[in-house]
């Protein structure tokens, strides 16, 4: 008998050593980014492991190499177990939800998360996947509550909650929500320009247009980046003379490339092409690869009068058009934007999208 339980014993030591050979060779193929080696390798260590952790490195590879059907029945299969500890079931349901999501079968991925929430209101997790699959969806309204809960419990950020707000303000259609959308927003991050952005259209859409100039004007003295994307909205608001001595007046504090680019811009409505043209000029020289400034300048130019010298540099601007690299940069995955963004659209972080360095 004690010589049947020592073999035993062994045998079991010997699966389990064999096991982690093969779970670590299996994250050597991850690290060496070949999934389906790495995958092979990790089956081999589930059976022969007495423990789940390779199932749940498994799902994960299933997930990445987009095989979201095995990654679902996998984590299906995991839940059968009937004898599972309440924790160790609450993550093997947040990995299901995770599949479902990635799978884009949204709808069971919201089912499973409200499931886990109902049994653990408070897990963080499934807030912040559940808020991401909201943002997705454009449904910032939802997202909001979702991120207030997660700062309630001391999980998540506070600018993160604003930025929702300003974008929920924006969808908005119902005018008294929309303003208590980006009244919240200010009131939480009051030095954000995402939420005086978005409280300046909201107000301009509305009608109330001496509130709009002063959060508009507020919002390109916090970020002069979005002078040239508010700079139309502020004219509306404020009137073209309005505009343009904003602008004007903040050349005096910082001589920014955006600044002269959406003065340049009111310039031009207003007739003013040679005056638009120093700013644009000036703005290139400020930041060589701000695109839109090249862009206005090639508009400019085609307003003025187009003499010999203007035309030369006119041919010049359009053969370099397409050889300038985006003037904004995702910090995270690197995608490119010729315009400021809260948000970057390829990896969804908020916050990441910054200027190029020149």
């Amino acid at each position: 008998m004690a010589a049947a339980a020592l073999i035993w014993a062994l045998q079991r030591r010997q699966r389990s050593a064999a096991a982690a050979r093969a779970y670590l060779k299996g994250f050597r193929y991850i690290l060496s980014d070949e999934p389906d080696a790495a995958i092979a390798e990790i089956v081999r260590a589930a059976q022969d492991a007495r423990t789940i952790e390779p199932y749940f490195a498994l799902g994960t590879l299933f997930r990445r190499t987009g095989e979201h059907e095995r990654a679902i029945r996998l984590h299906q299969n995991m839940l059968l177990e009937p004898e599972l500890e309440p924790r160790l079931r609450q993550q093997i349901e947040i990995e299901l939800a995770l599949d479902y999501q990635r799978a884009g079968t949204l709808e069971l991925a919201v089912e499973t998360y409200q499931k886990i929430l109902e049994a653990d209101p408070k897990q963080k997790d499934a807030l912040g996947h559940l808020r991401e699959i909201h943002e997705d969806r454009q449904d910032f309204a939802h997202a909001v509550e979702v991120q207030a809960r997660l700062v309630e419990n001391g999980d998540g950020t506070r600018p993160l909650l604003a930025h929702l707000l300003s974008e929920a303000a924006l969808c908005e259609a119902d005018p008294e929500l929309a303003r208590s959308f980006a009244a919240r927003a200010t009131e939480i991050e009051p030095g954000s320009a995402h939420a005086a952005l978005a409280s300046g259209l909201v107000h301009l859409k509305q009608g109330r247009l001496e509130d709009a100039a002063k959060a508009l004007q507020h919002a390109c003295e916090l970020e002069p980046d979005l002078s040239a994307r508010a700079a139309e909205s502020l004219g509306q608001a404020a009137g073209p003379e309005g505009a343009i001595a904003f602008f004007e007046a903040r050349l005096t504090a910082a001589d920014h490339a955006a600044t002269r680019v959406a003065l340049a811009g009111r310039l031009r409505q207003a007739g003013r092409t040679e005056a638009a043209l120093k700013h644009l000029r000036r703005a290139l020289e400020i930041d060589p690869h701000y695109v839109e400034a090249r862009v206005e300048l090639g508009r400019a130019l085609l307003e003025s009068s187009m003499g010999d010298d203007a035309r030369r540099e006119l041919e010049s601007l359009l053969g370099t058009l397409g050889q300038q690299e985006p003037g904004f940069r995702c910090k995270v995955c690197g995608h490119g934007y010729a315009e400021p963004q809260f948000r970057c659209a390829a990896c969804r972080g908020w916050d990441t999208v910054e200027r190029r360095a020149r």
